[in-house]
């Protein structure tokens, strides 16, 4: 049995062994770098929601929520 055992060892290192040399190399990956911001004025104003409805005549609808809906309270005694 240690005659087995020793092969299986010698074996499982020369798998390994040329696993390792058949290995390509690790390529270095580049962390690409976010391009340095330019701003382009060209003169013009620029409007807000509020100035383009007045001036093309539209209107504005604007939906502020200050908080989530409540659950159901039926939802929460189940949780407990």
């Amino acid at each position: 049995m240690a005659t087995s055992s020793h092969d299986l060892a010698k074996i499982g290192m020369e798998a390994f062994a040329l696993l390792k040399e058949n290995q390509p190399p690790q390529v270095k990956h580049v962390t690409p770098r976010q391009a340095p911001l330019h701003h382009h004025h060209n003169g013009r104003e620029v409007l807000d929601c509020y100035q383009a409805a007045k001036k093309f005549g539209g209107v504005v609808i604007v939906e502020h929520r200050a908080k989530r809906m409540p659950a159901p309270q039926t939802a929460i005694r189940k949780l407990f």
